[in-house]
Protein backbone atom coordinates (compact mmCIF):
# COMPACT_ATOMS: atom_id res chain seq x y z
CA UNK A 1 0.00 0.00 0.00
CA UNK A 2 1.28 3.39 -1.14
CA UNK A 3 0.46 6.32 1.34
CA UNK A 4 0.23 8.80 -1.73
CA UNK A 5 1.22 12.79 -1.22
CA UNK A 6 -1.82 15.40 -1.46
CA UNK A 7 -3.30 17.05 -4.37
CA UNK A 8 -6.57 19.25 -5.22
CA UNK A 9 -7.54 16.31 -7.41
CA UNK A 10 -8.48 13.83 -4.85
CA UNK A 11 -10.82 16.42 -2.96
CA UNK A 12 -12.03 17.54 -6.56
CA UNK A 13 -13.24 14.18 -8.20
CA UNK A 14 -14.84 12.99 -5.35
CA UNK A 15 -19.09 13.04 -6.40
CA UNK A 16 -20.81 15.91 -5.14
CA UNK A 17 -23.18 14.17 -1.96
CA UNK A 18 -26.40 13.31 -4.62
CA UNK A 19 -24.23 11.23 -6.67
CA UNK A 20 -22.65 9.69 -3.78
CA UNK A 21 -25.87 9.16 -2.08
CA UNK A 22 -27.08 7.42 -5.16
CA UNK A 23 -24.36 4.86 -5.14
CA UNK A 24 -24.94 4.71 -1.37
CA UNK A 25 -28.97 3.63 -1.67
CA UNK A 26 -28.71 1.62 -5.70
CA UNK A 27 -25.82 -0.62 -3.93
CA UNK A 28 -27.08 -1.27 -0.94
CA UNK A 29 -24.08 -0.09 1.20
CA UNK A 30 -25.35 0.03 4.43
CA UNK A 31 -25.61 -3.68 4.47
CA UNK A 32 -21.81 -3.85 3.88
CA UNK A 33 -21.60 -0.96 6.44
CA UNK A 34 -22.89 -2.65 9.18
CA UNK A 35 -21.35 -6.19 8.41
CA UNK A 36 -18.05 -6.60 6.60
CA UNK A 37 -16.67 -3.04 7.05
CA UNK A 38 -17.99 -2.66 10.48
CA UNK A 39 -16.09 -6.15 11.59
CA UNK A 40 -12.85 -4.88 10.06
CA UNK A 41 -12.78 -2.00 12.38
CA UNK A 42 -13.58 -4.12 15.52
CA UNK A 43 -11.19 -6.70 14.38
CA UNK A 44 -8.41 -4.18 13.92
CA UNK A 45 -9.14 -2.23 17.14
CA UNK A 46 -9.94 0.85 15.50
CA UNK A 47 -13.34 1.48 15.75
CA UNK A 48 -12.40 4.41 18.24
CA UNK A 49 -9.07 6.15 16.26
CA UNK A 50 -11.73 5.88 12.57
CA UNK A 51 -14.68 6.67 11.19
CA UNK A 52 -15.86 6.08 7.53
CA UNK A 53 -16.84 8.67 5.57
CA UNK A 54 -18.76 8.37 2.39
CA UNK A 55 -16.84 10.70 -0.18
CA UNK A 56 -18.20 13.75 -1.28
CA UNK A 57 -16.69 17.05 -1.93
CA UNK A 58 -18.57 20.81 -0.96
CA UNK A 59 -16.66 23.34 -3.53
CA UNK A 60 -13.75 22.93 -6.37
CA UNK A 61 -10.69 23.68 -4.46
CA UNK A 62 -7.66 25.58 -6.83
CA UNK A 63 -4.12 24.47 -7.29
CA UNK A 64 -2.23 24.34 -3.77
CA UNK A 65 -5.45 24.19 -1.54
CA UNK A 66 -6.53 21.86 0.78
CA UNK A 67 -10.06 21.92 2.87
CA UNK A 68 -8.49 22.63 6.51
CA UNK A 69 -10.90 22.19 9.71
CA UNK A 70 -10.35 24.45 13.08
CA UNK A 71 -12.25 23.84 15.19
CA UNK A 72 -15.97 24.65 14.04
CA UNK A 73 -15.06 26.22 10.65
CA UNK A 74 -13.56 25.01 7.62
CA UNK A 75 -11.77 26.37 4.64
CA UNK A 76 -9.19 26.33 1.76
CA UNK A 77 -6.18 27.00 2.80
CA UNK A 78 -3.53 28.16 0.30
CA UNK A 79 -0.19 26.49 0.73
CA UNK A 80 1.66 29.92 -0.89
CA UNK A 81 -0.42 32.30 1.21
CA UNK A 82 -1.04 30.98 4.67
CA UNK A 83 0.89 31.73 7.36
CA UNK A 84 4.10 29.41 7.37
CA UNK A 85 3.63 28.73 11.24
CA UNK A 86 0.42 27.70 10.73
CA UNK A 87 0.80 25.79 7.82
CA UNK A 88 3.27 24.14 9.86
CA UNK A 89 0.41 22.48 12.14
CA UNK A 90 -1.88 21.45 9.97
CA UNK A 91 -2.44 17.54 9.59
CA UNK A 92 -4.68 15.47 7.07
CA UNK A 93 -7.60 13.87 9.18
CA UNK A 94 -9.64 12.32 6.54
CA UNK A 95 -7.96 10.25 3.59
CA UNK A 96 -9.80 8.28 0.78
CA UNK A 97 -8.83 5.08 -1.32
CA UNK A 98 -6.90 5.25 -4.44
CA UNK A 99 -6.17 2.52 -6.82
CA UNK A 100 -2.36 2.29 -5.19
CA UNK A 101 -3.15 3.06 -1.63
CA UNK A 102 -4.73 6.26 0.15
CA UNK A 103 -3.87 9.94 0.01
CA UNK A 104 -5.27 12.57 2.33
CA UNK A 105 -8.42 14.71 1.45
CA UNK A 106 -8.93 16.78 4.41
CA UNK A 107 -7.29 18.15 7.10
CA UNK A 108 -6.85 19.96 10.24
CA UNK A 109 -4.94 22.98 12.08
CA UNK A 110 -3.88 20.86 15.01
CA UNK A 111 -2.93 23.83 17.67
CA UNK A 112 -2.53 22.61 20.60
CA UNK A 113 -4.11 19.28 20.62
CA UNK A 114 -1.03 17.36 20.02
CA UNK A 115 -3.06 14.11 19.74
CA UNK A 116 -3.54 14.54 16.62
CA UNK A 117 -0.32 15.98 15.20
CA UNK A 118 1.36 13.30 16.84
CA UNK A 119 -0.67 10.67 15.23
CA UNK A 120 0.59 8.12 12.42
CA UNK A 121 -1.80 6.76 9.72
CA UNK A 122 1.57 4.57 8.92
CA UNK A 123 0.79 2.46 11.91
CA UNK A 124 -3.03 1.17 10.70
CA UNK A 125 -1.15 0.12 7.61
CA UNK A 126 -2.52 -3.60 7.77
CA UNK A 127 -6.04 -2.64 8.47
CA UNK A 128 -6.25 0.19 5.68
CA UNK A 129 -5.04 -2.18 3.43
CA UNK A 130 -7.71 -4.82 4.09
CA UNK A 131 -10.22 -2.51 4.07
CA UNK A 132 -9.03 -1.33 0.56
CA UNK A 133 -8.74 -3.99 -1.21
CA UNK A 134 -12.30 -5.03 -0.13
CA UNK A 135 -13.66 -1.59 -1.39
CA UNK A 136 -11.14 -2.51 -4.86
CA UNK A 137 -13.22 -5.72 -5.08
CA UNK A 138 -16.53 -4.02 -4.85
CA UNK A 139 -15.43 -1.24 -6.93
CA UNK A 140 -15.73 1.13 -4.28
CA UNK A 141 -12.86 3.25 -4.15
CA UNK A 142 -14.62 6.27 -5.14
CA UNK A 143 -16.98 5.92 -2.50
CA UNK A 144 -15.65 5.70 0.57
CA UNK A 145 -12.61 7.00 3.06
CA UNK A 146 -11.93 7.11 6.68
CA UNK A 147 -11.41 10.01 8.60
CA UNK A 148 -9.46 10.40 12.30
CA UNK A 149 -11.90 10.48 15.27
CA UNK A 150 -10.51 13.55 16.84
CA UNK A 151 -12.17 15.18 19.53
CA UNK A 152 -14.04 17.53 16.69
CA UNK A 153 -16.36 14.21 16.38
CA UNK A 154 -18.16 13.99 19.60
CA UNK A 155 -21.31 11.58 20.52
CA UNK A 156 -23.48 13.70 21.32
CA UNK A 157 -27.66 13.50 22.00
CA UNK A 158 -30.55 14.17 19.67
CA UNK A 159 -31.72 17.30 21.27
CA UNK A 160 -28.39 18.95 20.21
CA UNK A 161 -26.64 17.96 16.85
CA UNK A 162 -24.33 19.84 15.17
CA UNK A 163 -24.67 20.94 11.43
CA UNK A 164 -22.06 21.45 8.79
CA UNK A 165 -23.67 24.23 6.43
CA UNK A 166 -21.89 25.54 3.19
CA UNK A 167 -21.45 28.94 2.80
CA UNK A 168 -19.45 30.25 -0.47
CA UNK A 169 -16.11 28.38 -0.16
CA UNK A 170 -16.53 27.83 3.98
CA UNK A 171 -18.04 25.24 6.23
CA UNK A 172 -19.36 25.97 9.28
CA UNK A 173 -20.62 24.09 11.85
CA UNK A 174 -23.29 24.77 14.70
CA UNK A 175 -25.65 23.49 16.93
CA UNK A 176 -28.65 22.56 15.34
CA UNK A 177 -31.91 20.94 16.13
CA UNK A 178 -33.52 19.26 13.31
CA UNK A 179 -36.87 20.15 11.98
CA UNK A 180 -39.77 18.04 11.74
CA UNK A 181 -39.62 16.70 8.18
CA UNK A 182 -35.74 17.23 7.82
CA UNK A 183 -34.60 13.43 8.78
CA UNK A 184 -36.53 13.72 4.65
CA UNK A 185 -33.84 15.26 3.81
CA UNK A 186 -30.60 13.50 5.52
CA UNK A 187 -27.88 12.02 3.55
CA UNK A 188 -25.80 9.84 5.68
CA UNK A 189 -21.98 10.90 5.25
CA UNK A 190 -19.71 9.63 8.44
CA UNK A 191 -20.31 6.31 10.57
CA UNK A 192 -18.64 4.88 13.48
CA UNK A 193 -18.76 1.71 15.07
CA UNK A 194 -19.02 0.17 18.65
CA UNK A 195 -17.64 -3.27 18.83
CA UNK A 196 -20.65 -3.94 21.70
CA UNK A 197 -23.48 -3.43 19.13
CA UNK A 198 -22.98 -5.47 15.79
CA UNK A 199 -25.29 -5.24 12.66
CA UNK A 200 -25.18 -1.03 13.94
CA UNK A 201 -23.68 2.23 13.09
CA UNK A 202 -23.43 3.94 16.41
CA UNK A 203 -22.52 7.47 14.94
CA UNK A 204 -24.06 8.85 12.26
CA UNK A 205 -22.88 12.05 10.10
CA UNK A 206 -25.27 13.40 8.12
CA UNK A 207 -25.87 16.17 5.15
CA UNK A 208 -29.36 17.96 5.31
CA UNK A 209 -30.17 19.11 1.81
CA UNK A 210 -31.66 22.69 1.52
CA UNK A 211 -34.48 25.03 -0.39
CA UNK A 212 -31.92 25.07 -3.27
CA UNK A 213 -31.63 21.27 -3.91
CA UNK A 214 -27.94 21.40 -3.40
CA UNK A 215 -26.83 20.07 0.08
CA UNK A 216 -25.55 22.84 2.23
CA UNK A 217 -25.04 21.29 5.47
CA UNK A 218 -24.17 18.15 7.43
CA UNK A 219 -25.30 16.49 10.70
CA UNK A 220 -23.51 14.27 13.33
CA UNK A 221 -25.93 12.42 15.94
CA UNK A 222 -25.34 9.53 17.88
CA UNK A 223 -27.80 6.42 17.21
CA UNK A 224 -29.79 5.41 19.83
Amino acid sequence: MEFEPYTPHHFNTAPDIHDAYKTYESQNLEYFICTTIRDMFVAHSVHDLFGLTLLHNHFKLEEAEKLVHVDNIAQPWNDHTARKELLADVVPTQWRFTESGIAPFEFSWTGNDRSISDFDIQQHKVFLQELQAFLKLQSWLGVFGVQYLDTSVQAIGEENVPVEMTRERVNITLPFVLNEGDELANFEVLWSFDPMIQLKKCCIGKCLDKQSGHPKSHTHKTCN
